[in-house]
């Protein structure tokens, strides 16, 4: 299905709780770009991401989407990490949870015929980033 770079991000934030979708902050590049692709499951892809970013960390989430070339990029960039203590369990267990979502998101891009990157910064923030090729050309008026 024909979906916008906007549709796709607007239905990732409305898949989040309450608490949630307020921590987020979006930014699209090219509201108008389109891809051929599963719009629900990419937006339940980038709500997981979105989810576990926010989990694993302070301060709000970014959710990026743009047209870089040949390819629609969806990035989600975690908040503030917080410092954690020696003993700190529940940052650990959150991890866990975190990496579970990842590996989910990673399957159903990949399914969907996108490639999925995962990276921790220099800074020590998360940023997971979707890759799909050739969004549709707008068409002509």
């Amino acid at each position: 299905m024909s979906c916008s770079l906007r549709e796709i991000v607007c239905s990732a934030v409305d898949g989040l709780g309450a608490a949630r979708r307020s921590s987020v902050w979006v930014a699209v590049e090219d509201r108008r770009a389109r891809l051929q692709v599963d719009g629900p499951l990419l937006s339940r892809s980038l709500s997981r991401l979105i989810d576990c970013a926010a989990a694993d960390a302070h301060g709000p989430v970014l959710l990026r989407a743009r047209v870089d070339a040949t390819e629609a990029v969806f990035a989600v960039v975690q908040g503030e990490v917080p410092m954690s203590g020696a003993g700190d369990s529940s940052m650990k267990s959150t991890s866990v949870t975190s990496m579970l979502a990842i590996v989910l998101a990673r399957r159903d891009v990949e399914r969907m015929g996108g490639r999925f990157t995962f990276r921790r910064g220099e800074d020590g923030r998360i940023v997971s980033e979707i890759r799909f090729p050739g969004p549709a050309p707008l068409p002509t008026a």
